[in-house]
């Protein structure tokens, strides 16, 4: 069974937080600000930014990653941005997942959350491995087989912890925003280890009863 605490995760990535406090201070102040700029009337604007916020989701999840795995990560390089393909790519896995679940919100109310507990690593998949909407969400489908529940629940924590920083603190998203991202990338990671860990078994037992 998949353990992941919520709450442990973010004293567990504190450090992180605070070694990396300007960059990720910075990095969610644009993606509020992107985000404000999207609710203007102007559709022109609105359009423009969702585009910048598809760009910035896969920043976000480069980034965060890359803090996950303690590994280097400069806003200057090249490779920290997307590819025009690359670009495309996150773009159609984000709105096929929320087309995916919003379809099934309406009449299927209950198996539409437990959907997108299902993909919710769509975007991570895409972003990591550079490949397509229908290739990632498959892969998350198939990853996240008898956890569609848990996931969705840890989502909605993860999701909550965040908006408390703008209902309890206002200003406050700044410090919960980037933590949850943060959170969002171990979760992912987490995961990852415990499938392998899980199929390294099922191969050994497979051999055992061979």
């Amino acid at each position: 069974m998949f353990k992941f605490k919520v709450w442990n995760s973010i004293k567990q990535l504190w450090p992180i937080y605070k070694a990396n406090f300007g960059l990720l201070t910075l990095l969610t102040a644009i993606t509020v600000i992107v985000t404000a700029v999207g609710e203007n009337d102007k559709w022109i604007r609105s359009v423009l930014s969702y585009l910048v916020s598809f760009l910035l989701t896969y920043v976000w999840i480069k980034y965060s990653l890359s803090l996950i795995d303690r590994k280097e990560y400069s806003f200057f390089h090249k490779k920290s941005f997307p590819t025009l393909l690359q670009y495309w790519n996150i773009v159609k896995t984000i709105i096929l997942s929320f087309v995916i679940v919003l379809i099934t919100l309406p009449l299927l109310l209950f198996p539409a959350f437990y959907i997108s507990g299902r993909i919710i690593f769509a975007p991570f998949i895409c972003v990591e491995k550079n490949q397509g909407a229908i290739k990632s969400i498959s892969d998350s489908w198939i990853m996240t087989k008898r956890n569609g529940w848990r996931l969705f629940w840890k989502d909605i924590l993860i999701t909550l912890f965040i908006f408390a920083g703008v209902i309890i603190f206002g200003v406050g998203i700044l410090l919960t925003f980037p933590i949850g991202c943060l959170v969002f990338a171990k979760l992912y990671r987490d995961y990852q280890s415990q499938i392998v860990l899980v199929n390294k078994d099922a191969d050994e037992n497979s051999e055992g009863v061979k």
